[in-house]
């Protein structure tokens, strides 16, 4: 066994660095999440034309030759 020996100014600072470090744990485990996220949406573009064709679609309000797009202007 070991001994550390603290100050009472110390104990404090170690104890919030405790605080601090479990606040950045739960912050790297969200931003896995949104990392696993986008690597999947990036897979899914990368291999799937159909999943393209959508994204495109969404993103730049692309349309077929075929389909009909309704202008709404409003103006006050």
């Amino acid at each position: 066994m070991f001994e550390i020996l603290f100050s009472e100014k110390n104990v404090f600072k170690f104890l919030n660095n405790i605080e601090i470090v479990s606040k950045k744990k739960t912050i790297i485990t969200q931003k896995t999440k949104e990392l696993e996220k986008l690597e999947s949406f990036l897979k899914n573009f990368e291999n799937s034309k159909e999943f393209k064709k959508i994204v495109v679609k969404d993103k730049l309000f692309y349309k077929e030759r075929d389909e009909k797009v309704l202008l709404y202007d409003i103006s006050n």
